[in-house]
């Protein structure tokens, strides 16, 4: 198994974990958008479905299509119901991720925020950034000096300084009677004197700013690895507690995670119930039934209209002839 101890290391490592451990209020708060979102889907598909069901009534009696149309109107109402299950689920769940996200913004700010390794591992991270170019400087400079220093003691030697010096002081004696005789011999031995009084002056402070800067340089080193090996020791202690908040955070989002697989899951199956009964009822039907089903609700008798024949007037015999008018006439 990985170990944030291990591998987090560096310039930016603790910048990364800190701000991987901000991010998680990040995700929580897209996995409860996304979530939010999917159950108003949820609950305009149920709305869409609920009207096209209603709508289905008005032709549900209507021609010999009828069983079908009240087979799909059940297959409608069975996938609005779970789908308005999957709804209420979503809602459950909503409301967990929405206490997690307050529970886990505490955290970060009581808990997290306050723990001595994390802040004193941000402290001293600035200590070591700021040491480390107080260091920089500081060798740059020793290393400057140290060169000058260094060449002008071989400068030095190479100009045979030293034994200038022995050799003047031998030769005091002449100086002085030189000098008595009145002559103009102390001039060279004069400028000699000069010049090593002033290469000897110089050499002297570039000694003593070699050594200050070489102090200054060992002082620094020593306390930048002080602040370095109580760093190593805080930094290793908050990935550690890095880890294990990220290991937490994790697990917790996996789980709500899974809980909306099975959200999913329980609708789908209830979504395929749904559609394998009404595939098997569309099986049972055939189209013998369908058009017994149409007669037994809509026939309207068994009678034929009768045959019909002339028919003549009833007693027409018994009316008077109008012809005989001796039947019209008195005696």
């Amino acid at each position: 198994m990985v170990q944030f101890n291990e591998v987090f290391w560096g310039d930016r490592g603790f910048e990364v974990l800190s701000t991987n451990l901000k991010n998680g209020i990040v995700a929580i708060e897209e996995f409860q958008r996304f979530l939010n979102e999917s159950s108003q889907c949820e609950s305009n598909y149920c709305k869409s479905l609920s009207r096209i069901s209603s709508q289905l009534v008005k032709v549900q009696n209507v021609g010999t299509f009828s069983p079908v149309w009240m087979a799909i109107r059940d297959l409608l109402e069975k996938i609005t119901s779970a789908h308005t299950t999957t709804v209420s689920l979503y809602q459950d769940l909503i409301h967990d991720v929405h206490s997690y996200h307050d529970a886990y913004n505490r955290k970060l700010k009581v808990q997290i925020q306050k723990d001595m390794d994390i802040i004193k591992s941000s402290d001293l991270i600035q200590q070591l950034n700021q040491i480390q170019n107080n260091l920089n400087k500081a060798k740059e400079q020793y290393h400057t000096v140290a060169l000058d220093y260094e060449r002008t003691k071989r400068d030095l030697k190479r100009n045979g300084f030293n034994q200038n010096i022995s050799g003047t002081m031998g030769n005091s004696g002449n100086m002085n009677e030189m000098n008595s005789g009145g002559q103009q011999q102390g001039t060279p031995l004069s400028n000699t004197f000069g010049t090593l009084t002033s290469s000897n002056r110089h050499f002297e402070r570039l000694e003593k700013k070699y050594r200050q800067t070489n102090e200054e340089y060992r002082s620094l080193i020593e306390k930048y690895n002080t602040i370095r090996n109580e760093f190593e020791k805080r930094f290793y202690d908050s990935s550690n507690k890095f880890q294990d908040y990220e290991t937490e955070h994790m697990q917790t989002m996996l789980k709500h995670c899974q809980h909306y697989s099975e959200l999913l899951k329980q609708n789908n199956e209830h979504t395929k119930l749904a559609q394998t009964e009404f595939n098997d009822k569309l099986n049972m039907f055939t189209i013998q039934d369908l058009l017994d089903t149409f007669v037994e609700q809509k026939k309207t008798g068994t009678e034929r209209p009768m045959m019909l024949q002339f028919e003549e007037v009833d007693n027409l015999k018994m009316l008077p002839s109008l012809s005989n008018p001796t039947n019209t006439q008195g005696p």
